[in-house]
């Protein structure tokens, strides 16, 4: 009996893990925002590193879609792994949520794409006058 309740405490650990990983990756994502308004509020709209901020921030949103779509199947093999055979169960979702996260955060790479090339280029003005 101790050596089940090891594993199932072993099993939610590891379910927490990925959920809090997912938390994680959101946190470190509006930190990126919040390093770029802090940018903006200085000034630095055409700054390199507030393209990159930019830039993160989305590719942060497009990863936590990914990473959320890869940890649901995940996180139910885990959960159902020691139940009976007809109990297990496998699941995958991709809603309408994910999509209405994944456009915006795509968007957002691409204006931080295009802010560094402008910013590259108003570097390179700046030699020639």
């Amino acid at each position: 009996m101790l050596i089940l309740n090891r594993y199932l405490d072993g099993k939610r650990l590891i379910a927490m893990l990925i959920d809090t990983s997912l938390i994680l990756i959101l946190a470190y994502a509006f930190y990126q925002l919040r390093l770029l308004f802090i940018n903006y509020s200085q000034s630095e709209y055409f700054s390199v590193k507030s393209a990159n901020h930019c830039y993160v921030f989305g590719k942060l949103l497009v990863f936590w879609v990914v990473i959320s779509f890869l940890s649901e199947p995940l996180l139910t093999m885990i959960l159902t792994y020691n139940q009976e055979s007809s109990a297990r169960y496998f699941s995958i979702s991709f809603s309408s949520d994910d999509i209405i996260t994944l456009f915006p955060a795509m968007s957002i790479m691409l204006i931080g794409q295009i802010l560094k090339k402008a910013c590259q280029l108003a570097e390179e003005n700046k030699q020639f006058i």
